[in-house]
């Protein structure tokens, strides 16, 4: 009986990981508003560079990878039609240069899991959290 329970408990987090496109650079959220995902990115520790009202996008300021490499990222977000529209860029090293402003995107294997500590898996996978920790449903383009 406990396996039964375990299994479908983790079936929608295997699930929702086989979604997950390679080569993704857009994290959609479905249901949210443009003061909701401001608040979220408030409350994950960042700070907002850049906020327009009109349009409904807002850009984070510069943040540096927590691990594994020396590099910065921003998070850019449109809201449209209550569907958050979730990016990023990272620069390599930080004072630029080799990688400068490059779409974050899910950098994974044949299998489709991502890398966790590839340069570009790493902050997809950042920002998959933030995106998943709305609890609303969670898509993924490639753009």
């Amino acid at each position: 009986m406990k396996k039964i329970i375990t299994i479908l408990f983790l079936l929608p987090l295997i699930t929702q990981a086989q979604n997950i496109l390679k080569d993704a650079n857009v994290i959609t959220v479905k249901g949210v508003g443009f003061n909701e995902i401001c608040s979220a990115l408030l409350d994950s520790g960042y700070s907002i560079e850049k906020k327009d009202i009109e349009l409904q996008t807002v850009r984070t300021e510069v943040k540096k990878y927590p691990k594994y490499w020396n590099a910065i990222y921003t998070i850019n977000i449109r809201v449209k039609d209550s569907i958050a529209y979730i990016s990023g860029v990272l620069t390599s090293p930080p004072e630029g240069g080799l990688f400068t402003n490059e779409p974050i995107s899910n950098h994974c294997n044949n299998k489709g899991v991502t890398f966790p500590k590839s340069m570009y898996g790493y902050p997809f996978l950042i920002l998959n959290n933030f995106a998943l920790g709305f609890k609303k449903e969670v898509g993924y383009l490639k753009k």
